[in-house]
């Protein structure tokens, strides 16, 4: 295992207490679940989105930094506030995408928020992923 020092916030260390076991034990199985979630939550949300949509979230959402009290409907805000020249450049329909991101469950969000950030974090070390692979 990898150790790991660092500084949490007290409403988190209150839910990490508030968990059976010790302190990393409880991070490790919160993290590992959480985890598990995303990829699972990724693969029901594969074939969902064109890869023009997906373009689309990727270019609105560039930049955007979304943290946990911003995540659920920041993609869905981007797009809402999205530039119709932005659709028609990745050939994107607004009246489409907007009700698939409407109907995204919470755990779906968070997937598409995760799967955008660690696309965004691969280009930014010189990786250049495609589209399609996004919610691979």
């Amino acid at each position: 295992m990898v150790r790991k020092t660092f500084h949490i916030p007290p409403e988190l260390d209150k839910e990490l207490v508030a968990r059976e076991g010790a302190f990393s034990e409880a991070l490790r199985e919160s993290l590992a679940r959480y985890f598990a979630l995303l990829a699972e939550e990724r693969r029901t949300l594969a074939g969902r989105f064109t890869d023009g949509e997906l373009g689309l979230i990727l270019d609105l959402c560039n930049g955007t930094v979304l943290e946990a009290h911003t995540m659920l409907g920041g993609i869905l805000a981007n797009c809402e506030d999205g530039e119709t020249e932005r659709y028609e450049y990745h050939n994107a329909n607004r009246t489409e995408l907007l009700p698939k991101l409407r109907a995204l469950n919470p755990a779906e969000d968070a997937a598409l928020v995760d799967a955008v950030e660690r696309w965004w974090l691969a280009v930014g070390h010189g990786f250049q992923p495609e589209v399609g692979q996004l919610l691979k």
